[in-house]
């Protein structure tokens, strides 16, 4: 666990997980996926009381909500997202739109369900600030010491080089997040996956790339009907991103946002035929601004 200034911590991991010390009370932002890290935590605040803030309902990111609440911790959630954490099989649910397959009943995709309280319902001594995009009640959390919790409002270059993608539920809202947060005021800003940063600017801004290279690319692609599995293909091709059998479902729900924003904003329909739905270039000819 390292020290980022006063009384703000956060232990490095793939993912990240901030602790804010106030008091005899210990807030724990996330529990990632490593259980020696939960357990050397509770181990170093032995009796102090220990409450979860939870950024959001993905799996790598509260998969350890149980053991922290076995251990006398207690969980708060986003209330939009409070389901998910009750019914650890909602995610794959979420992705799959039935009763999820073999491959999304995985750890990376499921939780042992917790027992939470609505993070809106209660005072604590940090900012809770609204990042909702990536998933759809994702929040952040800045502390007295001007340090950002950012969850997964955007990636790390490095990491989004990996995977071609950032995978967000609403990238229009996605979008909307990260040019709020490069006006917001912090010393330094702590995304779930990368490295601390006191600027960045950077990297949101490749982040905001990755997304509009996609949009265009879909505008210039969708002149002839295409359903949603030409368009993954497309753009898996084009982008060399790599999937798997459960990564399929993170990357058809990300593909299926780019198509509803490009909906919303009046440049591509959508239509039934047979038994396949095709997107295509509206008519009207407009191309609206992605960017």
């Amino acid at each position: 666990m390292k020290v980022l200034k006063g009384n703000t911590f956060y232990v490095s991991g793939a993912t990240n997980l901030g602790v804010f010390v106030h008091n005899d009370e210990v807030y724990l932002i996330d529990t990632g996926t490593n259980k020696n890290s939960i357990k050397s935590i509770f181990e170093k605040f032995d009796g102090k009381k220990i409450t979860v803030l939870n950024t959001h309902f993905h799996a790598d990111h509260c998969q350890n909500d149980y053991l922290a609440e076995k251990l006398g911790a207690r969980i708060l959630v986003p209330k939009k997202e409070y389901s998910f954490f009750v019914d650890g099989e909602m995610e794959g649910f979420y992705l799959y739109g039935a009763r999820p397959t073999k491959c999304l009943r995985k750890s990376f995709f499921s939780i042992k369900p917790v027992s939470p309280d609505f993070l809106e319902s209660e005072s604590i001594p940090l900012k809770v600030i609204d990042l909702s995009g990536h998933s759809p009640g994702m929040v952040g959390f800045l502390t007295p010491d001007g340090i950002l919790f950012s969850a997964d409002v955007f990636f790390s270059s490095e990491i989004l080089r990996k995977y071609g993608y950032p995978y967000h539920s609403d990238v229009g809202r996605a979008l909307a997040r990260m040019d709020e947060v490069l006006k917001m005021n912090f010393e330094l800003v702590v995304p779930s996956h990368g490295k601390p940063l006191t600027d960045p600017e950077k990297d949101i801004k490749f982040n905001k790339e990755v997304i509009e290279n996609h949009l265009n690319f879909l505008l210039d692609n969708l002149n002839q009907p295409r359903s949603l599995e030409e368009i993954m293909g497309l753009i898996g091709k084009k982008f060399e991103i790599v999937i798997s059998e459960g990564t399929y479902y993170l990357f058809r729900s990300y593909v299926s946002s780019l198509l509803e924003y490009l909906e919303r904003t009046g440049n591509i329909v959508g239509f039934l035929e047979e038994y396949y739905l095709y997107w295509k270039v509206s008519s009207s000819g407009v191309r609206a601004d992605v960017e």
